[in-house]
């Protein structure tokens, strides 16, 4: 499966968590929930993670051959700002914002993309 990253990314991230927001929380990297229709819990870079496993691969193990991969740390922020294409300020603003809300409109923001709201 070929690596979704830059803009493309951050469209298909945008989607996800605007038609279920249930599945966005920028407190939690990544988790499994009966909450949202997918399933699926995760902040921003969690989401850039979660678009970018391979099928049946498990979080960790992704996060392990992402970041072997894109030369990144093993972590969601490391491998999410680099999969997005972002400098480590506007990863640390966008992935460390507080609320859903305002990490939506930041991503839309960065990305030149029309307000989620």
């Amino acid at each position: 499966m070929p690596i979704i990253t830059g803009k493309e990314l951050a469209e298909k991230i945008l989607q996800q968590i605007t038609e279920d927001p249930e599945s966005h929380n920028q407190d939690i990297w990544a988790t499994t929930s009966g909450y949202s229709e997918c399933g699926t819990v995760a902040c921003i870079a969690g989401w850039a993670v979660e678009f970018n496993r391979n099928e049946g691969e498990g979080k960790y193990r992704a996060l392990e051959r992402l970041g072997a991969e894109l030369n990144a740390d093993p972590w969601y922020d490391s491998v999410g700002r680099e999969l997005l294409g972002l400098g480590s300020a506007a990863a640390a603003d966008l992935f460390y914002i507080p609320g859903n809300r305002p990490a939506r409109r930041k991503l839309a923001e960065l990305f030149g993309l029309p307000d989620p709201e």
